[in-house]
């Protein structure tokens, strides 16, 4: 059981990784559009 809640930290905090990541990526293209 607690390796089950470790394991599903473990995702949500990826998961919030990749929303971070794609916000920031966004917002980079924004501010730098490619040339």
């Amino acid at each position: 059981m607690k390796a089950f809640r470790v394991v599903a930290d473990s995702s949500c905090l990826i998961g919030m990784a990749q929303i971070g990541f794609r916000i920031s990526d966004k917002l980079y293209k924004k501010m730098f559009p490619a040339k």
